[in-house]
């Protein structure tokens, strides 16, 4: 989208959803994968600020946390799009069609004052 940094929801609109991978610029050894989102109801670059997942694992593959929200997401300073980490071919990741993250991110919408998808 976007020829300097993106925020997260231009991220996942360039990788056409979730599946793809963020760094947080002050994180040191972790990594994470973006797992859902919840809907998309405006115009870029905020989108709406729906609600987003990941899961976190650190650099050596170990899972940190899991369908955590994503803090700030539409924030230009704090994430980063990676590559996904060598481990991830062989790592045992969640589905994207898990029905976890659809209950997860209704609950966070929730939270938020969202309206249901």
């Amino acid at each position: 989208m976007a020829d300097g940094p993106s925020n997260v929801f231009e991220m996942y609109v360039d990788a056409g959803g979730p599946g793809f991978w963020i760094r947080r610029t002050t994180w040191g050894n972790t990594v994470a994968r973006v797992v859902g989102a919840g809907a998309f109801t405006a115009a870029p670059p905020y989108f709406g600020n729906p609600s987003m997942l990941m899961d976190v694992y650190g650099d050596d593959g170990a899972l940190k946390d899991v369908l955590a929200a994503v803090p700030v997401p539409g924030t230009y300073k704090t994430w980063r799009s990676v590559s996904p980490p060598d481990w991830a071919v062989s790592a045992d990741l969640r589905p994207l069609d898990d029905p976890r993250i659809a209950t997860a991110i209704d609950l966070l919408d929730r939270r938020r004052g969202k309206s249901r998808r």
